[in-house]
């Protein structure tokens, strides 16, 4: 009985010896150079603003902001931000928003995805993600409730 649990004890081990070889050993993936784009938001669309393609850098150089719409605001309601951030905007409002560039009214045009803005309603729940690819002011609004106003600076 006691070579048998020897044995055991024996097979065990180098199991685990052969396991922390492997994992001291495999080399790391490198995801420096991919840019993910999350999936579990419910991302309806995301655009980029500006024409022509634009100088993106890694996805480590990016930051993701947070904009939460309710009843009455948007927060926060100034951001500022770099060129190539992504924002997004969640509904936790209990009535639907339209999130759009205060100046916008390319919906339904070839130029609607890279204008900024959502070109439909977000009902309470859903969210809706933009990159800036540009720099400059944008002030944005719910375009069923206008008084509900922002301004996102891009440096």
């Amino acid at each position: 009985m006691e070579n048998g649990l020897k044995g055991i004890i024996a097979v065990v081990m180098v199991i685990v010896v052969l396991f922390g070889i492997h994992f001291l050993t495999v080399p790391k993936p490198d995801n420096t150079d991919i840019l993910a784009v999350e999936g579990s938001f419910g991302i309806d669309e995301i655009g980029v603003f500006g024409s022509g393609v634009a100088s993106i850098p890694a996805a480590s150089e990016y930051a993701t902001y947070n904009i939460e719409i309710t009843r009455r605001e948007f927060i926060p309601r100034k951001l500022e931000i770099k060129k190539g951030d992504k924002v997004i905007f969640a509904n936790k409002g209990s009535s639907p928003v339209w999130v759009a560039n205060s100046e916008a009214e390319n919906c339904g045009t070839p130029d609607e995805e890279k204008i900024f803005g959502d070109c439909k309603e977000l009902i309470t729940g859903e969210k809706y993600s933009f990159i800036f690819g540009e720099t400059g002011t944008w002030n944005y609004e719910d375009k069923l409730n206008p008084t509900k106003t922002g301004t996102i600076t891009v440096r």
